[in-house]
C-alpha cells in the first residue's frame, strides 16, 4: 500500500493565508528531511512562483496544463524547486479556461488521479494540493484525488460566513466519490491579539464543538515578515530574517501537529460526517456582538 499521504488545502475566500500555509507546511516537512511535492492548481500561480517556478508559468512551461493537455504524470511535470526536499507541478493562467471546458466532461473528477497515478509518487512523503479560492474543477478533482484536507481561514466574520457551502460540498464529493477522505481542521492563519479576532477565534472552535469540524491547536500569528518572505519568493524558514519569529515557528508546530494524522489512504472506519447544519446557527451568533 502506498504511504504517500495526499493533502489538498482549500478555502473558498481568497485572501485567508491559503498558498501562505500551502508553501511553509510544505518547508516545514522539508526541513524535518519529508519528501514534499506541491501541486499548483491555482491559475493565479502564487505558490509556483513563489517557489521559483517562473519559467514553467506558462503555455510553453512544463506545468499542470500542459499535463492536462497531453496526460502527462508527474515524471513529467514534477520538478526541484529552490527549497532543498521539495518538487511542484507548477500552474499557469490557461488552466482557468481549460477548467471551464472540462465541466460536465467524463474527465473533469479524474484530472489528478491521472496526475498522481504514477511509480514516482513513491518518492514523495507527502503531497500538498494548492486549490484557487472557489469550488471548480481543479477543487472537485482534488478533493476526489486526496486522503486528506485543510481549511486555512482568518478568525473575521467573512472568512467563517462560507464555511458551510465549502465543506458542505466537501461532503458531497467524500458521500459520492472519496468515502475515505479525512478532514484534517481548519487553522487559523493571520491571528492577531485583538477583541475581534479573540472573540472570532471562539466562534470557529464553538462551531467545532458542536458540528465535528476540527479546529486545530496550532494558530498561525499576523507577522509582516509573511509578506516579505513572499516578496523574496522563499519560505519563511529559508528567509533569513524571519527564521526566528513566532510565525515561522507557529508553521512548524502546524506541521508537527498534523504529521500524526497522516498515513497515506485511509482504510477501514468511516469518519463521522460533518454536521454543516450547525454551522449558520454559531456563525449568526457570533455576528452579535
Amino acid at each position: 500500500m502506498r504511504k504517500t499521504s495526499i493533502i489538498t488545502v482549500a478555502n473558498q475566500k481568497g485572501g485567508v493565508g491559503k498558498t501562505t500555509t500551502v508553501v511553509n507546511l510544505a518547508s516545514s516537512y522539508a526541513a524535518m528531511g519529508k519528501k514534499v511535492l506541491i501541486v499548483d492548481t491555482d491559475h493565479q500561480a502564487n505558490a509556483s512562483l513563489g517557489l521559483g517556478l517562473e519559467k514553467q508559468v506558462g503555455l510553453d512551461g512544463l506545468n499542470l496544463y500542459t499535463a492536462i493537455q497531453n496526460n502527462m504524470t508527474i515524471e513529467d511535470v514534477a520538478l526541484p524547486t529552490k527549497v532543498k526536499n521539495i518538487s511542484m507541478v507548477a500552474a499557469c493562467d490557461a488552466l482557468e479556461e481549460l477548467g471551464k471546458k472540462l465541466i460536465g466532461l467524463p474527465q473533469q473528477n479524474v484530472i489528478m488521479d491521472k496526475l498522481l497515478n504514477s511509480k514516482k509518487i513513491d518518492e514523495f512523503n507527502i503531497v500538498i494540493i494548492d486549490t484557487h479560492p472557489s469550488i471548480d474543477t481543479y477543487f472537485q478533482a482534488a478533493m476526489k484525488t486526496s486522503h486528506y484536507y485543510l481549511v486555512p481561514l482568518f478568525a473575521e466574520a467573512y472568512s467563517t460566513s462560507g464555511l458551510k457551502r465549502q465543506i458542505n460540498a466537501i461532503e458531497q464529493i467524500r458521500i459520492h466519490l472519496n468515502p475515505m477522505l479525512t478532514c484534517l481542521g481548519a487553522v487559523i492563519t493571520n491571528f492577531k491579539k485583538k477583541p475581534i479576532h479573540i472573540h472570532f477565534e471562539k466562534v470557529i472552535r464553538d462551531i467545532a464543538k458542536n458540528s465535528g469540524f476540527k479546529v486545530l491547536n496550532t494558530v498561525i500569528p499576523h507577522s509582516d515578515a509573511v509578506s516579505s518572505a513572499e516578496s523574496h519568493r522563499l519560505p519563511l524558514n529559508a528567509y533569513r530574517n524571519s527564521k526566528a519569529l513566532p510565525v515561522t515557528h507557529a508553521y512548524a508546530t502546524l506541521a508537527g501537529e498534523i504529521l500524526p494524522e497522516l498515513k497515506g489512504k485511509r482504510m477501514g472506519r468511516k469518519h463521522a460526517p460533518i454536521n454543516v447544519d450547525k454551522f449558520e446557527t454559531n456563525i449568526e451568533m457570533g455576528l452579535e456582538l
